[in-house]
């Protein structure tokens, strides 16, 4: 048995999907098994390019078999014309419509996202609103053991091209996203 933590350390803006600035609201989880753990939500508030803390932790999380199927997920929205509510309660649903999804890492384009997290084309009417980051990863227990055993903490980043922004938003996003896991 492993005890591991998880955490969304952090996320850089090279190109907001607004004009100047986005509204973006993080959400974080992992599902082990056929649990999934409470998701994280923060609202990171008004942020433009350059690197934002976001700081969202999962854990202690024991594995204790290394076929154990271990899904973390995470989503960013720009969001600046719903309610804290509304936002948190969509993106828990997505966090677990994700985790439940087969779609694996990289094959998650905006529309499909969209589709598969209930909710999210309701919030996207105004302005510039709009899904910046989502992703899926699959993992096992026998991954997880390998990779913090070579590098523990094991951090990973990734980039995002967003989807498409309306006209009169600027261009379309490109965030990158850091998340880290180590055992005890």
């Amino acid at each position: 048995m492993t005890t591991y933590h998880f955490r969304l350390d952090r996320f850089h803006i090279f190109n907001t999907r607004a004009l100047h600035e986005d509204t973006d609201v993080v959400s974080f989880g992992v599902k082990v098994g056929n649990s999934m753990l409470p998701p994280q939500i923060k609202h990171m508030g008004n942020v433009n390019n350059g690197d934002h803390s976001v700081d969202l932790k999962i854990g202690p999380v024991q594995i204790n078999d290394d076929d154990t199927p271990v899904i973390i997920t995470y989503q960013i929205i720009n969001s600046g014309h719903r309610d804290q509510a509304t936002l948190d309660s969509v993106l828990t649903t997505g966090t677990s419509e994700i985790a439940a999804s087969q779609l694996a890492s990289g094959d998650i384009p905006g529309a499909i996202a969209a589709e598969i997290v209930s909710g999210l084309a309701s919030l996207f009417t105004a302005d510039c609103d709009g899904l910046v980051v989502v992703d899926r990863i699959a993992l096992t227990g026998a991954r997880l053991k390998r990779i913090t055993t070579a590098h523990n903490p094991f951090t990973l980043t990734r980039i995002y091209h967003g989807t498409d922004s309306a006209t009169g938003c600027g261009s379309n996003s490109v965030y990158n996203v850091t998340w880290v896991v180590f055992h005890e």
